[in-house]
């Protein structure tokens, strides 16, 4: 299966997307929501064109339109799912600032210097080419115009992802699955640099270390089927019944230690990048 069809697969709505981004806004120990953190970064005239690069369930899509629409500034949302944008159309009607259409990040079919703002926020781990994507993002930017990108440590959900690969060998998932079950996070803090030191002269990072803290196991249990459970399932070979073995191991190991401890603990570590256009 290719990345754009597991991408397709899995934020072919926004139900698991928005699962995940729900746990995030409930359960964060940090006093403010991780988008509102990041925006808080940049200095806004309000009046910028922007563009949203994978906007998904709207998450970033919708706190900027707000930002921008104090000085006339106007915002598009792409996405590659009709499905996605279908499910936000409602709200993005609400924003008459806001523009949704279908679109991919590696062919962006915008004219060179579009826009005052790009975003690719938790979405360039799942592109194929994320050279291509930087070269499209930076194309359609107008000069002086930056670049936000938002992504993951490495090691940001490190016990959930631990207790996955143990459950799963628990439940004889074949090895070939459990190898390939954390993912390999293509685009994340530890090699962001990497990637976007051949586009941009300029850029600085930003990091924000959080905990998520359950004392309850269903949300937990919620955030893990969303979108951990079958990660490494590419091609569907499990059985319903063999991921509901898995499922089931997990959630006992979780309910012991909220029992033990008085809650489950999950470090996270996410953070974005600010790059410049010349």
């Amino acid at each position: 299966m290719h990345n754009k069809d597991l991408v397709l697969e899995q934020y072919g709505t926004k139900k698991n997307l928005q699962t995940r981004v729900n746990i995030h806004k409930l359960y964060s120990q940090a006093p403010f929501l991780f988008a509102e953190w990041a925006f808080n970064q940049i200095e806004f005239k309000g009046s910028e064109r922007a563009l949203d690069a994978g906007c998904g369930s709207g998450a970033w899509l919708f706190p900027l339109a707000t930002i921008l629409s104090e000085n006339g500034g106007s915002v598009v949302g792409i996405d590659l799912s009709e499905g996605m944008l279908s499910d936000i159309r409602a709200e993005a009607n609400k924003h008459p600032n806001v523009e949704l259409c279908i679109g991919d990040v590696q062919n962006l079919q915008f004219a060179d210097e579009s826009f005052d703002l790009v975003m690719a926020n938790f979405m360039l781990y799942h592109v194929p080419d994320i050279n291509r994507a930087l070269e499209e993002l930076k194309r359609v930017l107008k000069p002086g115009g930056k670049l936000m990108a938002a992504t993951n440590s490495q090691l940001s959900m490190g016990p959930l992802w631990d207790m996955h690969v143990e459950c799963q060998r628990k439940a004889a998932i074949p090895e070939h699955i459990v190898l390939r079950s954390v993912p390999n996070v293509g685009f994340s803090l530890e090699n962001g640099s990497d990637f976007l030191r051949p586009h941009f002269q300029w850029f600085e990072s930003n990091v924000l270390y959080d905990l998520l803290k359950f004392t309850d196991p269903e949300p937990l249990m919620d955030y893990y089927s969303s979108g951990v459970m079958k990660h490494g399932d590419t091609d569907n070979e499990i059985s319903d019944n063999q991921w509901q073995c898995v499922y089931d191991f997990v959630r006992e190991e979780v309910v012991t230690i909220i029992n033990g401890d008085g809650c489950f603990s999950l470090p996270k570590t996410a953070g974005f990048f600010v790059a410049q256009n010349p």
